[in-house]
């Protein structure tokens, strides 16, 4: 039941990672990064990064309540 639950949630919330890049190629804030230095490798690394925290903080927070239960 557990992976089922974990699957339903990374379902849920998958289109919520790719607002920020598609915002920002929208607003042309990859373009000033681009042209500012920043290369595009650093910029999605950071990006996978934050999504990846921003998703495992709540899932191991959960992980945590269903082991102490």
């Amino acid at each position: 039941m557990f992976p089922f639950l974990i699957s339903i949630g990374f379902v849920t919330s998958s289109g919520v990672y790719l607002i920020t890049s598609v915002k920002d190629r929208q607003d042309k804030l990859r373009y000033l990064l681009n042209f500012g230095g920043m290369r595009s490798t650093s910029y999605y690394i950071g990006l996978v990064l934050a999504d990846f925290t921003l998703y495992m903080v709540p899932t191991i927070a959960f992980v945590l309540v269903v082991i102490i239960l």
